[in-house]
């Protein structure tokens, strides 16, 4: 499997050798998450999260996200999910501040691989994305509609008993709609994490993310350090 990440990394060569020419930015960023699951039965559960990001640590506003969905259990090794999100962007122009909509649907098809002690996590991802306009720095109420498909492979493993377990994966994104012009790289995330159990319901999952993200508009690679603090909340489990 670790040759798919290698693959990977060699069309994101191909691709930033494409755009040879862009500016380049660099941002820390500090992302929160609360993530809860509602288990229906012994398929379904509701998936629930929401998200506040800061770029330059917390000095400026990024994103704040609401997304949820269902998730249902094909088999021991797939699952499909979809569902619903908002996304408000900000964009800072001198001294201006817009908060931009992003209305999102997301339907996912997931594949897991168990080769010992080790869990292999593919994950493909459709979401059609209703972005606002902006026109000479005002907000429109026209949106433009962009089609990303997502690839996600993560590599799992345990650390310490049921309580640490750990993660490198590689996510790569792309503007299938735009697949001949410049907007067709999105972004690509390669990421560390730990995961932490503290109670049969709840876990803690600290994030590294190593993240690049291509702005067409600006002709600009933004090279972003994201460490990411999310909370893990069974809310509603049936009993076998």
């Amino acid at each position: 499997m670790l040759h798919k990440l290698l693959c990977i990394s060699s069309f994101l060569l191909i691709v930033f050798s494409t755009t040879a020419q862009h500016k380049e930015t660099n941002a820390n960023m500090l992302w929160t998450n609360y993530n809860n699951y509602i288990q229906l039965n012994e398929k379904n559960i509701v998936l629930n999260d929401i998200q506040i990001r800061g770029r330059d640590w917390t000095n400026k506003w990024s994103v704040i996200a609401v997304r949820t969905g269902l998730s249902h259990k094909i088999n021991s090794k797939f699952t499909v999910a979809g569902g619903l999100a908002w996304f408000g962007s900000f964009r800072y122009s001198n001294e201006n501040r817009l908060l931009l909509n992003e209305w999102r649907a997301w339907q996912d098809i997931t594949l897991l691989q168990k080769q010992k002690s080790i869990l292999f996590t593919h994950r493909l991802r459709l979401e059609e994305r209703f972005l606002q306009a902006v026109k000479n720095g005002f907000k429109t109420t026209d949106y433009t509609l962009r089609l990303r498909l997502r690839y996600r492979l993560e590599m799992g493993f345990p650390i310490y008993k049921k309580v640490l377990t750990g993660g490198i994966g590689n996510e790569v994104m792309g503007n299938i709609n735009h697949i001949n012009d410049n907007l067709f790289f999105d972004q690509n995330r390669t990421f560390l994490l730990l995961s932490m159990k503290i109670s049969p319901a709840i876990s803690f999952q600290f994030q590294y993310i190593k993240l690049y993200q291509w702005f067409a508009a600006q002709n600009t690679m933004d090279n972003q350090d994201v460490f990411r603090f999310s909370v893990h909340h069974q809310i509603l489990k049936i009993k076998k």
